[in-house]
């Protein structure tokens, strides 16, 4: 807090502002889960640029909604940013992983590797 809040006022700002605090740390749990060694205070920053990306606006009821609207479960062509940003953390994450195992691998290794990909992408 930062100002003395009206006593009128008091119960709804303090409810957005704990509403808000839960929604934005369920959410950066999942940052953080997407993103592999991100810690909280990176995961926080990540979020408030996405946010300020996407609505521009600060008030508590407005991050409140976004970080309500960007868990829900959509299919990803109708994404929220929120969604589309996790997605992207997590291939981002997966693809330097598969990258770094097969760094690791013999040039013998590595060609079967390539082999079996390929083979994997004519069955689809």
């Amino acid at each position: 807090m930062q100002d003395i809040i009206p006593w009128r006022d008091s119960r709804k700002l303090l409810y957005w502002r704990l509403r808000r605090l839960l929604r934005q740390n369920q959410q950066e749990r999942r940052v953080q889960a997407a993103g592999g060694a991100i810690d909280q205070g990176a995961a926080a920053a990540t979020l408030r640029r996405w946010f300020t990306e996407d609505q521009g606006a600060t008030q508590w009821s407005t991050i409140t909604r976004w970080c309500a609207t960007g868990s829900s479960r959509r299919p990803l062509d109708e994404a929220s940013v929120l969604e589309r940003n996790l997605q992207a953390i997590k291939q981002d994450t997966v693809l330097h992983t598969v990258n770094s195992l097969v760094l690791e691998l013999t040039p013998s290794q590595r060609a079967e590797f390539i082999r079996k990909l390929s083979a994997l992408e004519m069955e689809q």
